[in-house]
Protein backbone atom coordinates (compact mmCIF):
# COMPACT_ATOMS: atom_id res chain seq x y z
CA UNK A 1 0.00 0.00 0.00
CA UNK A 2 2.79 2.42 0.92
CA UNK A 3 4.63 1.96 -2.57
CA UNK A 4 1.78 1.95 -4.90
CA UNK A 5 1.35 4.92 -6.79
CA UNK A 6 -2.21 4.24 -6.92
CA UNK A 7 -3.94 7.04 -4.15
CA UNK A 8 -5.27 3.17 -2.39
CA UNK A 9 -5.44 4.62 1.15
CA UNK A 10 -7.76 7.73 -0.71
CA UNK A 11 -10.27 5.09 -2.22
CA UNK A 12 -10.41 3.47 1.30
CA UNK A 13 -10.87 5.61 2.88
CA UNK A 14 -13.79 7.37 0.89
CA UNK A 15 -15.22 3.64 0.41
CA UNK A 16 -15.07 3.79 4.50
CA UNK A 17 -16.71 7.35 4.83
CA UNK A 18 -19.75 5.78 2.81
CA UNK A 19 -19.73 2.99 4.74
CA UNK A 20 -19.68 4.37 8.25
CA UNK A 21 -22.53 6.89 7.24
CA UNK A 22 -24.95 3.79 5.72
CA UNK A 23 -23.83 1.81 8.90
CA UNK A 24 -25.01 4.91 11.25
CA UNK A 25 -28.38 5.43 9.16
CA UNK A 26 -29.00 1.72 9.49
CA UNK A 27 -28.64 1.28 13.24
CA UNK A 28 -30.67 4.33 13.50
CA UNK A 29 -33.41 3.01 11.90
CA UNK A 30 -33.84 -0.10 13.16
CA UNK A 31 -34.36 2.35 16.45
CA UNK A 32 -37.03 3.99 14.87
CA UNK A 33 -38.96 1.72 13.20
CA UNK A 34 -39.68 0.30 16.67
CA UNK A 35 -42.68 3.36 17.26
CA UNK A 36 -45.33 2.12 18.34
CA UNK A 37 -48.10 4.07 16.58
CA UNK A 38 -48.57 2.31 13.20
CA UNK A 39 -50.76 1.11 10.52
CA UNK A 40 -50.64 -2.48 8.56
CA UNK A 41 -51.73 -2.38 5.06
CA UNK A 42 -54.63 -4.78 4.20
CA UNK A 43 -54.52 -5.93 7.76
CA UNK A 44 -53.98 -6.25 11.64
CA UNK A 45 -50.74 -7.02 11.97
CA UNK A 46 -46.90 -7.36 10.04
CA UNK A 47 -48.38 -10.72 9.73
CA UNK A 48 -51.42 -9.98 7.82
CA UNK A 49 -49.90 -7.08 5.81
CA UNK A 50 -51.29 -8.00 2.38
CA UNK A 51 -51.42 -4.87 0.43
CA UNK A 52 -49.30 -1.84 -0.77
CA UNK A 53 -49.11 1.50 0.74
CA UNK A 54 -51.59 2.22 -1.77
CA UNK A 55 -54.02 -0.13 -0.77
CA UNK A 56 -53.61 -2.61 -3.59
CA UNK A 57 -53.90 -5.76 -3.05
CA UNK A 58 -51.43 -7.84 -4.78
CA UNK A 59 -54.00 -11.06 -6.13
CA UNK A 60 -53.79 -12.38 -9.53
CA UNK A 61 -56.04 -9.97 -10.17
CA UNK A 62 -53.83 -6.90 -9.88
CA UNK A 63 -52.86 -5.20 -12.70
CA UNK A 64 -48.90 -4.90 -13.97
CA UNK A 65 -49.16 -1.07 -12.98
CA UNK A 66 -49.01 -0.44 -9.23
CA UNK A 67 -51.84 1.66 -7.94
CA UNK A 68 -53.30 3.39 -4.96
CA UNK A 69 -54.95 5.67 -2.81
CA UNK A 70 -53.83 7.74 -0.37
CA UNK A 71 -55.86 6.33 2.61
CA UNK A 72 -53.36 5.24 5.38
CA UNK A 73 -51.01 8.39 4.64
CA UNK A 74 -53.91 10.59 5.63
CA UNK A 75 -55.11 8.57 8.71
CA UNK A 76 -51.00 9.08 9.73
CA UNK A 77 -51.06 12.54 9.07
CA UNK A 78 -54.35 13.24 10.78
CA UNK A 79 -52.80 11.04 14.19
CA UNK A 80 -50.05 13.57 13.99
CA UNK A 81 -51.55 16.55 13.82
CA UNK A 82 -54.15 15.22 16.67
CA UNK A 83 -51.16 15.14 18.94
CA UNK A 84 -49.92 18.44 18.05
CA UNK A 85 -47.12 17.34 15.80
CA UNK A 86 -44.84 20.18 14.03
CA UNK A 87 -43.99 19.37 10.40
CA UNK A 88 -40.22 19.50 9.13
CA UNK A 89 -39.97 20.76 6.13
CA UNK A 90 -41.85 24.32 5.07
CA UNK A 91 -44.51 24.80 2.43
CA UNK A 92 -43.75 25.39 -1.16
CA UNK A 93 -45.37 28.01 -3.44
CA UNK A 94 -46.05 26.84 -7.05
CA UNK A 95 -43.91 28.94 -9.43
CA UNK A 96 -45.42 31.29 -11.42
CA UNK A 97 -45.61 30.43 -15.54
CA UNK A 98 -43.97 26.85 -14.70
CA UNK A 99 -45.38 23.82 -14.78
CA UNK A 100 -44.67 22.99 -11.06
CA UNK A 101 -47.15 22.45 -8.31
CA UNK A 102 -47.20 24.37 -4.58
CA UNK A 103 -46.82 21.71 -1.32
CA UNK A 104 -48.16 22.15 1.53
CA UNK A 105 -46.16 22.00 5.03
CA UNK A 106 -44.93 18.60 5.28
CA UNK A 107 -44.10 15.27 7.56
CA UNK A 108 -40.69 13.17 6.02
CA UNK A 109 -41.47 9.66 5.12
CA UNK A 110 -38.64 7.61 5.08
CA UNK A 111 -38.81 4.09 2.88
CA UNK A 112 -37.22 1.86 0.98
CA UNK A 113 -36.70 2.52 -3.08
CA UNK A 114 -38.67 -0.59 -3.57
CA UNK A 115 -41.52 1.22 -2.71
CA UNK A 116 -40.93 4.02 -5.07
CA UNK A 117 -43.45 2.93 -7.78
CA UNK A 118 -46.17 2.22 -5.57
CA UNK A 119 -45.54 5.53 -3.77
CA UNK A 120 -45.74 7.46 -7.16
CA UNK A 121 -48.91 5.43 -8.02
CA UNK A 122 -50.79 7.05 -5.18
CA UNK A 123 -53.53 9.65 -5.92
CA UNK A 124 -52.50 13.36 -5.30
CA UNK A 125 -48.42 12.30 -5.41
CA UNK A 126 -46.58 15.21 -6.62
CA UNK A 127 -42.80 14.23 -8.33
CA UNK A 128 -39.93 16.18 -6.66
CA UNK A 129 -39.11 17.39 -10.09
CA UNK A 130 -42.00 19.55 -9.93
CA UNK A 131 -41.48 21.37 -6.84
CA UNK A 132 -40.96 25.10 -7.23
CA UNK A 133 -37.76 24.95 -5.43
CA UNK A 134 -35.86 21.95 -6.20
CA UNK A 135 -32.83 23.26 -3.95
CA UNK A 136 -35.07 22.58 -1.44
CA UNK A 137 -35.30 18.86 -2.01
CA UNK A 138 -33.67 16.17 0.47
CA UNK A 139 -31.53 13.87 -0.58
CA UNK A 140 -32.97 10.74 -2.11
CA UNK A 141 -36.53 12.33 -2.23
CA UNK A 142 -38.67 11.12 -4.56
CA UNK A 143 -41.51 13.26 -3.89
CA UNK A 144 -45.10 14.13 -1.94
CA UNK A 145 -48.39 12.87 -1.23
CA UNK A 146 -50.45 15.19 0.78
CA UNK A 147 -48.35 16.13 3.64
CA UNK A 148 -45.64 13.57 3.67
CA UNK A 149 -42.55 14.14 1.68
CA UNK A 150 -40.71 10.68 0.71
CA UNK A 151 -37.14 9.56 1.14
CA UNK A 152 -35.94 6.22 0.14
CA UNK A 153 -32.78 4.92 1.01
CA UNK A 154 -31.38 0.92 1.20
CA UNK A 155 -30.86 1.12 4.82
CA UNK A 156 -34.67 1.32 5.26
CA UNK A 157 -34.94 -2.85 5.01
CA UNK A 158 -37.56 -5.07 5.04
CA UNK A 159 -38.28 -7.69 7.03
CA UNK A 160 -38.32 -11.14 4.80
CA UNK A 161 -40.93 -13.11 4.58
CA UNK A 162 -43.44 -11.00 7.57
CA UNK A 163 -46.24 -10.42 5.71
CA UNK A 164 -49.10 -12.70 5.15
CA UNK A 165 -49.11 -16.02 3.02
CA UNK A 166 -50.03 -15.25 -0.38
CA UNK A 167 -51.77 -17.50 -2.08
CA UNK A 168 -50.36 -20.24 -4.95
CA UNK A 169 -49.83 -18.18 -8.25
CA UNK A 170 -49.87 -14.79 -6.05
CA UNK A 171 -46.29 -14.93 -5.03
CA UNK A 172 -45.29 -12.99 -8.25
CA UNK A 173 -47.32 -10.03 -7.74
CA UNK A 174 -44.92 -8.74 -4.67
CA UNK A 175 -41.55 -8.94 -3.25
CA UNK A 176 -40.99 -11.53 -1.27
CA UNK A 177 -37.85 -13.17 0.21
CA UNK A 178 -38.67 -17.10 -0.49
CA UNK A 179 -41.96 -16.80 -2.68
CA UNK A 180 -41.26 -17.33 -6.43
CA UNK A 181 -43.61 -17.46 -9.28
CA UNK A 182 -46.36 -19.83 -9.14
CA UNK A 183 -46.18 -20.80 -5.67
CA UNK A 184 -47.31 -19.72 -2.22
CA UNK A 185 -44.66 -17.36 -0.31
CA UNK A 186 -45.12 -14.58 2.89
CA UNK A 187 -44.51 -11.03 1.49
CA UNK A 188 -41.58 -8.75 2.56
CA UNK A 189 -43.13 -6.42 4.94
CA UNK A 190 -41.59 -2.55 4.25
CA UNK A 191 -41.50 0.28 7.38
CA UNK A 192 -42.46 3.21 6.39
CA UNK A 193 -41.55 6.03 8.92
CA UNK A 194 -42.78 9.13 9.29
CA UNK A 195 -41.67 11.49 11.55
CA UNK A 196 -42.36 15.30 12.86
CA UNK A 197 -40.20 17.48 14.59
CA UNK A 198 -38.14 16.55 17.50
CA UNK A 199 -39.91 13.25 17.29
CA UNK A 200 -36.27 11.78 17.53
CA UNK A 201 -32.64 12.30 18.40
CA UNK A 202 -29.01 11.48 17.29
CA UNK A 203 -25.85 11.93 19.73
CA UNK A 204 -22.43 11.55 19.33
CA UNK A 205 -19.26 11.48 21.98
CA UNK A 206 -17.09 14.20 20.65
CA UNK A 207 -18.81 15.83 18.00
CA UNK A 208 -17.36 15.18 14.29
CA UNK A 209 -14.31 13.88 16.07
CA UNK A 210 -16.30 10.84 17.39
CA UNK A 211 -16.29 9.13 14.02
CA UNK A 212 -12.19 8.16 13.84
CA UNK A 213 -10.56 7.04 11.06
CA UNK A 214 -7.69 4.33 12.15
CA UNK A 215 -4.88 3.59 9.31
CA UNK A 216 -1.78 1.30 9.88
CA UNK A 217 0.74 1.91 7.54
CA UNK A 218 2.70 -1.33 6.73
CA UNK A 219 6.13 -2.22 8.47
CA UNK A 220 8.46 -5.22 9.44
CA UNK A 221 7.21 -7.33 12.50
CA UNK A 222 6.17 -10.78 13.34
CA UNK A 223 3.80 -12.16 10.84
CA UNK A 224 4.68 -9.63 8.23
CA UNK A 225 8.30 -9.34 7.68
CA UNK A 226 8.47 -7.76 4.82
CA UNK A 227 6.00 -4.79 6.06
CA UNK A 228 3.03 -5.69 3.35
CA UNK A 229 0.32 -5.46 5.18
CA UNK A 230 -1.32 -2.13 6.52
CA UNK A 231 -5.10 -1.53 7.61
CA UNK A 232 -7.43 0.81 7.56
CA UNK A 233 -10.67 0.92 9.94
CA UNK A 234 -13.22 3.64 11.48
CA UNK A 235 -14.97 3.34 15.03
CA UNK A 236 -17.61 5.85 16.37
CA UNK A 237 -19.54 6.58 19.69
CA UNK A 238 -23.10 7.15 18.53
CA UNK A 239 -26.41 6.34 20.06
CA UNK A 240 -30.13 7.14 18.34
CA UNK A 241 -33.43 7.18 20.48
CA UNK A 242 -37.40 8.06 20.33
CA UNK A 243 -37.66 11.52 21.97
CA UNK A 244 -41.51 11.37 21.60
CA UNK A 245 -43.35 8.19 20.21
CA UNK A 246 -46.44 10.47 19.85
CA UNK A 247 -44.93 12.42 16.65
CA UNK A 248 -43.83 9.83 14.63
CA UNK A 249 -45.87 6.95 12.48
CA UNK A 250 -44.85 3.64 10.87
CA UNK A 251 -46.93 2.69 8.05
CA UNK A 252 -45.97 -1.33 6.70
CA UNK A 253 -46.90 -2.26 3.65
CA UNK A 254 -45.93 -4.96 0.47
CA UNK A 255 -44.12 -3.61 -2.43
CA UNK A 256 -45.43 -4.36 -5.95
CA UNK A 257 -42.73 -6.95 -8.22
CA UNK A 258 -42.17 -5.48 -11.12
Amino acid sequence: MAASHDPVLNVISERQATQAGETIDFLSYKTFRAGTQAAYAGGTSRATVDATIGLQALTSAATAAPTGTDGLIQKAIRVLERNDAVKLRKKLRAAVGIATEPIRESFIGICHPDLRQDIEAITGFVPVEKYSETGDAIEGEIGSVRGVRFITTTQAVPFADAGATLASGNAQYAVSTSGTQGSSGNADVYPVIILAADAIGCATLGGMDSLRSKVVQPKPGPGDPLGQRGTVAWDTFYSSIILQDLWMYRIEAMATNL
